[in-house]
C-alpha cells in the first residue's frame, strides 16, 4: 500500500506488521500486541507508531517494557 493512514483497521493493522488478522488478533488478545485506540463507540483503530514500537520491540530494537498494557499505558 503505497499509503498508511495514522490510524488503520484490523485488516490494515494485521497488514502492517505483515500478519494475519486471525494471528494479529490472537497477539491482541493474548496481551501481546497493541491495543485498539477507540474513535468512537464503534469504531477502533490501531495507531501506525504503536504497531511499529511493537515490532520493534520484537526484533529486540527496543527494550520490551512488558506486555502491551504496560506498554501502552507508559506512552
Amino acid at each position: 500500500m503505497p499509503y498508511w493512514p495514522y490510524a488503520l483497521n484490523v485488516e490494515q493493522a494485521a497488514a502492517y506488521v505483515s500478519l494475519s488478522e486471525t494471528a494479529f488478533l490472537t497477539a491482541m488478545k493474548e496481551d501481546e500486541a497493541p491495543q485498539p485506540v477507540w474513535l468512537t463507540p464503534r469504531r477502533k483503530v490501531w495507531l501506525r507508531a504503536d504497531l511499529e514500537k511493537w515490532v520493534d520491540v520484537k526484533a529486540g530494537k527496543i527494550p520490551n517494557t512488558g506486555s502491551a498494557q504496560e506498554w501502552m499505558d507508559a506512552v
